[in-house]
């Protein structure tokens, strides 16, 4: 990332997605979703400052684009700590009280990757193992997450294949 020939900028991409959003959507219905939506777009926006770039990428999820003024290993923790902060306060949408949680993937160019397509892949690994961890926190992406996906991947590539192919047996 950053001019050919240069030496590559350092910056961190943050999934962040909602936990459990799916939730308020079907017990409290699309305009209380959207509302507290556009709640914490505001919050993350607030949280983040003026020199990350903060997107939508779908549904309840965000994007932030981190460009650090110093360490990335240092600031990009920080950053998901504010984050996080902000997003658990509470929101008051049509006089009910809600209370929210997120997790965060992280991942970190160019270390993790120096295009953009890998580089959300590898924050969204990242944000696929704190959802398995139990939610409510960040992670940042290690070389450990992509291989036991890829492991999981082969494993039930090979168990589809055995049971088309009628390789198993029953032992009792």
């Amino acid at each position: 990332i950053g001019p050919q020939g240069a030496r590559p900028r350092e910056l961190a991409v943050h999934i962040v997605d909602i936990d459990n959003f799916k939730d308020i959507n079907d017990s409290l219905g699309h305009p209380v979703g959207d509302s507290l939506l556009a709640q914490i777009a505001g919050r993350i926006k607030s949280a983040a400052g003026p020199n990350v770039i903060v997107g939508r990428l779908g549904g309840d999820e965000f994007a932030l684009l981190q460009n650090p003024s110093g360490a990335i290993a240092r600031e990009a923790p920080l950053l998901a700590d504010r984050v996080l902060a902000a997003i658990r306060r509470p929101y008051n949408i049509d006089d009910r009280l809600l209370h929210v949680e997120a997790s965060i993937g992280i991942a970190v160019a160019p270390a993790d990757g120096s295009d953009a397509d890998r580089l959300i892949k590898r924050a969204d690994l990242a944000l696929y193992n704190v959802k398995a961890a139990g939610r409510n926190g960040y992670r940042v992406f290690e070389a450990s997450m992509e291989s036991a996906v890829e492991e999981r991947l082969h494993l039930t590539t090979e168990l589809r294949q055995a049971l088309v192919q009628q390789e198993f047996e029953l032992d009792y």
